[in-house]
């Protein structure tokens, strides 16, 4: 079957009147979405704001309720069931979020959580990942050269930035440029006073935790809540694994992040928060989260219950 057709009968079967067939697989489940930038710049892969406004609508068709992960949080720290929907998160803390993003949040009354590198917010640094792209250029060849940084301990990585700079004769600025620079705390102060903005913390210079020694893990999770508390007036006492893939943490980001006092943590590990799920031992420092889809038709699947049927049918 040519893939048109297939996206074509997926659409079908994950939205109304369809949809209703997986409502089953959804039932007391919560999927946590993820997304990322929203500048409308060629270079930058995240979500344009049309696209945003599609994401959400579609989740307005299935009527599937958006709920802020403050409160799905207190409802795990408290061994209660979470609620049935979604929760949606930003990482990074890019000032995008708050030019391109919040309007359409605002339009559709959805409550989301930022996730801030610190540092990054401070405008001590900027992303080491962009200073590769700035470097060399967005594209194929930055994208495998973060792809190696990556899976490089923290200090050697850093180390590896300086002979890029050095390479390309390109080195990079000490503050963003353009396109590549944070929000304020001042912005961030006001997008809370809006009602639907919440922050949380993601470590102050978004290091690859379990490639750090102990005392730098544990300063990059405990100052980046200090800092939040300080300059926010309603903290999301969550935190947020950088990549957050299952070999970028470990037990010993989970402990700091308890020791912290914080509530839970997310992963970028796909799944839905069940109650099966919530079970496990030490479940809340390692919640599950879906990278946000571009498309419409694959958020219909992960919002009407299709993905959850196809995971389970895998697993049997």
């Amino acid at each position: 079957m040519a893939r048109g057709a297939v996206r074509a009968l997926l659409g079908a079967v994950c939205r109304p009147p369809l949809s209703s067939l997986w409502r089953p697989w959804r039932r007391n489940s919560l999927a946590i979405l993820m997304l990322h930038r929203f500048d409308p710049h060629p270079d930058v892969r995240g979500h344009s704001a049309a696209e945003l406004a599609a994401l959400l609508e579609e989740l307005r068709r299935q009527r599937v309720p958006i709920h802020p992960l403050a409160d799905v949080a207190e409802r795990i720290a408290a061994r209660r069931p979470v609620p049935e929907g979604v929760c949606l998160t930003v990482d990074d803390g890019y000032a995008d979020v708050l030019e391109h993003a919040l309007p359409v949040f605002t339009r559709f009354d959805a409550p989301f959580t930022v996730f801030l590198t610190t540092g990054f917010v401070d405008g001590a640094l900027w992303q080491w990942w962009d200073q590769v792209a700035w470097m060399i250029g967005a594209g194929e060849r930055s994208e495998r050269t973060i792809a190696q940084l990556k899976a490089l301990p923290h200090e050697r990585r850093l180390a590896r930035l300086g002979e890029i700079a050095a390479e390309t004769g390109r080195r990079p600025p000490d503050a963003a440029p353009p396109g590549y620079g944070p929000l304020s705390w001042e912005d961030a102060r006001r997008a809370e006073r809006s009602g639907l903005a919440r922050f949380g913390p993601h470590t102050v210079s978004h290091p690859i935790l379990a490639s750090t020694d102990d005392a730098t893990a544990s300063f990059e999770i405990a100052e980046s809540w200090a800092r939040c508390r300080a300059e926010l007036a309603s903290p999301v006492p969550v935190f947020c694994y950088p990549n957050g893939d299952g070999s970028d943490f470990g037990e010993r980001e989970e402990r700091l992040v308890e020791q912290s006092g914080l509530a839970a943590a997310l992963t970028t590990i796909p799944g839905y928060l069940t109650p099966g799920a919530l079970a496990a031992p030490r479940a809340r420092w390692r919640l599950p989260r879906f990278a946000a889809p571009r498309d419409a038709v694959d958020l219909a699947q992960i919002a009407s219950g299709f993905e959850a049927f196809k995971t389970a049918v895998r697993g049997s």
